[in-house]
């Protein structure tokens, strides 16, 4: 929700796409919504949308599970010996 807050506001100040996405990017690292997310929002508050909802697909659970599955095959390779 505070990520489509802070793109909603640079959609109010006149920013470009862009300049959104690398802002979003900036602020929030690795938890930020992905380009296609940033991307969407972006286009509906500057076709008009004020209505704010909870996105449910964020990139960070992607992130996440890329991690835990580095992070098992890494355990399996030491534990195998190979």
């Amino acid at each position: 929700m505070v990520q489509q807050i802070n793109i909603f506001f640079c959609v109010k100040l006149g920013w470009s796409q862009a300049h959104t996405i690398l802002v979003i990017q900036t602020i929030f690292g690795q938890d930020a919504l992905c380009r296609t997310s940033i991307r969407k929002l972006f286009n509906s508050f500057k076709n008009g949308r004020t209505q704010l909802v909870d996105l449910a697909c964020t990139p960070t659970t992607r992130l996440v599970k890329a991690k835990q599955m580095l992070t098992e095959s890494r355990l399996w390779f030491w534990q195998t010996g190979d």
